[in-house]
């Protein structure tokens, strides 16, 4: 299992659109094979700093979202409100 993190700065005053793209994004990663749950969290002190969270049965079904035309879609949405790139990073629980 993997835990991929998101990290967004949206524009200032956008953050209530954003949330709602948000809120419709996590209905459909629910229907997403591979996909096993995650959330979308708001920095309590910087009401722009947004962190996605979600756990996946393995890489290749991230890979596979990441691709998606569903994402992409979202991603239209989403991108106009950001200051910035999104900066992904995909976790593992390390071997030992």
């Amino acid at each position: 299992m993997i835990k991929v993190i998101i990290e967004r700065f949206v524009a200032e005053s956008l953050e209530t659109t954003y949330l709602n793209y948000m809120q419709e994004t996590m209905q459909e990663l629910a229907k997403f094979p591979g996909y096993v749950k995650g959330y979308s969290l708001q920095d309590k002190h910087d009401p722009c700093h947004f962190i996605v969270t979600s756990d996946w049965k393995a890489e290749y079904y991230w890979d596979k979202w990441l691709h998606s035309n569903e994402r992409r879609s979202v991603i239209d949405r989403i991108q106009p409100l950001l200051e910035n790139p999104e900066k992904h990073t995909i976790l593992e629980i390390p071997d030992v």
